[in-house]
């Protein structure tokens, strides 16, 4: 895990709830960040209320990656 201010935390979170507003954040860490060309891209590891399919389930996340303008569900 990298370490990430308060300010990249709550930014992150504000982007993640505007794209999926019916998921819930249970966990989040930022876990890569590299410059590629003067810009910084970061990789965030996002747990969510709910699996993958999209039906909640008690114990079970999704995940989902950002570089700093992309989610990816995997």
């Amino acid at each position: 895990m990298l370490k990430a201010t308060e300010e990249e935390i709550e930014e992150v979170r504000e982007y993640f709830e505007w794209q999926a507003p019916d998921l819930e954040v249970a966990f989040m860490q930022k876990v890569y960040s590299e410059a590629v060309l003067n810009t910084r891209h970061d990789v965030w590891d996002i747990h969510t209320n709910r699996n993958a399919g999209g039906s909640s389930r008690a114990g079970q996340t999704s995940t989902l990656r950002s570089n700093s303008l992309i989610w990816t569900l995997l």
